[in-house]
């Protein structure tokens, strides 16, 4: 509890100061706390190097310092957690969205999958089974790589752009058939209710991207040639397609239709499968 109480003490000092901006010694942080000897300075240089900002042996709170509360303050230190985060602020001029539409009827078959394309080993697998010389035409192997030096190399380009995917459900209704009279329909499998999952991949252009200062600034843009861009487009474009949108289909077998949208500044493409007729 004594730990919990000095916590608090050192919330309530560095709160005044966030709010007034006056600067502090490590002393003066001490003597508020009841930390003695070097264990001040210790903490600012470690556990609170977050929260302020030195010049020479006095510091300053940072004024996002408000913003936190005093249980998560106290829950954070007590955890060694960053107390108060700082970001890199960056925008991306072109963002490349990917969503596949897919009626779903086995959800934990195509999280399975996917979840196998975040992992290093069973990503080199999947590479491995695809073949190396897929990926030639947008990542040229060098002379002096094994083909497991490259199918590795391959595999942080696919980490590069893809970390993750998002899954939402929606509700629809689909006609499966050809068209019918409502006389022909009755007792067939015509008009059927299904939950849709919209899987969504986000991909921002590293050749757009901006480095911002401490807000973001709407005037401040870095949109390269269109060859420059559009290099990139194709290298995401194979390793998504190879990668990812066949591991996708395959995995969610026994749908009739899966349609994947890409959207790219306001450009829009279809790509549709649909299974094959034995008739």
């Amino acid at each position: 509890m004594a730990a919990d109480d000095n916590q608090r003490k050192a919330y309530a000092f560095l709160l005044r100061h966030a709010r007034s901006q006056k600067q502090f010694t490590a002393k003066e942080l001490g003597d508020a706390v009841g930390w003695a000897g070097s264990t001040p300075g210790t903490n600012l240089g470690k556990q609170l190097r977050s929260v302020v900002e030195r010049s020479g042996d006095r510091y300053r709170v940072k004024r996002n310092f408000i913003h936190l509360k005093e249980d998560d303050f106290v829950k954070r230190t007590s955890q060694k957690e960053n107390i108060l985060p700082s970001y890199v602020r960056t925008s991306y001029d072109s963002v490349l969205i990917y969503e596949f539409l897919m009626p779903l009827t086995r959800e934990d078959l195509l999280r399975q999958a996917l979840d196998r394309l975040f992992f290093r080993d069973t990503l080199e697998e999947q590479l491995s089974l695809l073949g190396v010389s897929t990926f030639h035409s947008v990542i040229p192997q060098k002379e002096s790589e094994t083909p497991e030096q490259y199918a590795r190399r391959v595999a942080e380009k696919v980490s590069e752009y893809f970390g993750g995917y998002s899954i939402t459900h929606v509700s629809g209704r689909f006609r499966v058939r050809d068209l019918l009279d409502q006389s022909d329909a009755v007792g067939k499998r015509y008009i059927i209710d299904e939950t849709t999952a919209v899987v969504r991949f986000i991909i921002p252009l590293e050749r757009t991207a901006t480095r911002h200062e401490q807000v973001f600034d709407p005037a401040l843009s870095r949109r390269d040639g269109k060859e420059i861009v559009g290099s990139e487009v194709s290298l995401i474009r194979t390793l998504f397609f190879t990668v990812f949108a066949e591991v996708v289909v395959h995995s969610v077998q026994g749908e009739d239709q899966i349609w994947l949208l890409e959207a790219l500044d306001g450009y829009q493409r279809l790509y549709k499968w649909k299974v094959e007729s034995l008739e």
